[in-house]
This record gives structure tokens, sequence and C-alpha cells, in this order.
């Protein structure tokens, strides 16, 4: 079955995940194969598997502690951080836990830096335009995105914000928290799976094992 760009689109909608620009198929299609980050290799430009390992455990890490606390602003119920009592304790702990919401999203969002693997690529992609579809509510609460699409927080727009505009711009069903608890959560699974895989692809010296080569040998036989 021939497998188009609108397939792909549409798999990426029913999974939640925004449609970007540049598509999956794209990067299913990429002339570029090398799957290693920057500072996966060591001084002799072989792949330290120890280094690799310990990359995708950060990666999971961090991936996990934005999707904790995307939960919490993702939920729109009783006794969410939304239903507070209105004191400048509470609007302060509100104002907190979006900074902190910011900071992990770069943290995970600079871990692809470099990447050329498909995955990564897609989810990185898949969080700027996460933040291109929301960027008119996230501006409204101090919340924007440079060129790079690390995000920024006007501390003092934030804090003359009211609390149903902070609501309005992260909480409830397929909203921006919400979809980063999706997207995070699918990272975190991602880092984990790669972290077991890279055993298997290469020896503790660093050069690649033989399953990895003949991987290799079928995926350019492509053309």
């Amino acid at each position: 079955m021939r497998i188009t760009t609108q397939m792909l689109n549409e798999t990426s909608r029913k999974a939640g995940v925004p449609v970007h620009t540049t598509s999956m198929l794209s990067y299913v299609f990429n002339k570029d194969k090398t799957n290693a980050l920057p500072f996966e290799r060591n001084l002799g430009g072989e792949m330290d598997t120890s280094l690799r390992q310990q990359n995708y455990e950060k990666q999971e890490d961090m991936a996990k502690h934005l999707k904790t606390i995307a939960e919490e602003l993702a939920a729109d119920g009783d006794k969410s951080i939304y239903d507070s009592d209105g004191t400048a304790e509470s609007k302060e702990a509100l104002e907190k836990k979006v900074q902190e919401l910011v900071k992990h999203y770069n943290e995970v969002l600079n871990t692809f830096s470099g990447s050329s693997d498909l995955l990564n690529n897609f989810y990185k992609d898949s969080l700027k335009s996460l933040v291109e579809e929301h960027e008119k509510q996230l501006e409204a609460i101090g919340i924007t995105a440079d060129k790079n699409g690390k995000l920024m927080v006007n501390e003092r727009k934030l804090a003359a914000a009211e609390q149903s505009a902070v609501r309005q711009a992260l909480a409830g069903k397929d909203g921006f928290a919400d979809t980063l608890v999706f997207l995070s959560g699918k990272i975190a699974d991602y880092a984990a799976s790669n972290q077991k895989s890279v055993g298997n692809l290469y020896r503790q010296d660093g050069s690649e094992s033989s399953a990895l080569q003949y991987t290799k040998s079928r995926y350019n036989a492509w053309g």
C-alpha cells in the first residue's frame, strides 16, 4: 500500500499530534540517514554506547518531568490548580507552575538539538507546531517563542494575567497542556526504548553490531 502525506497527517490528527508544514513523510525519505546526536560520539568519532544511553536517560527524565507539570496545568475540574481561593499565594503558585512548564519544555526541546533521528525530529516539530497553534492564547499570558522554538516568559505580563486567561490558554481537553501531556509521554517512551536498543546496535567499543550493519544495508538498498 502506498503511504501518502495525507495518510500520515490524518494519523497524526487521530493521535492528537498537531500536523505541521514539514510532514513525517519527509523524514521517512530524508537522505540523511545518520541517527546520532553530536554529543553521542567520542573524540575518535566512534559511537560511545554508555554516553548514548546516558543521554537517552536524560531525555526520558526531562520528558517525564514535563508530562507531570503539563498534567497539573491540563486539569480543569474541581481541586485543580485553577480551583483556588484567589489569594495572592495561590496566584503566585500558578505562575510558578507555568514557569516550570516553560523551563521543562525548553529542556526537552534542547534534547533534540542536532538530531536527524526520524521520530526525534517529528516530536520536535510537533512541539513547535503545538506552540504555533496556541500562539495567541499563550502570548496573552506572556509566553512567546523565539525563532528556534524556545519558549520565553514575560513575568510581568504573566503576573498581570487573569487566572481565567491562564486557564483558557493551557487547560481543558485537547488544549495546550493536554496535548503536551500526550507528546511528552511519547517522547519519554521513545527515549526509554532507545536506551534498550542501543546495547543491541553497538558494541562496547562503539563499533556497529552485525545487526545494525544488516539493517543499514537493507535500509540503503531502497535507493
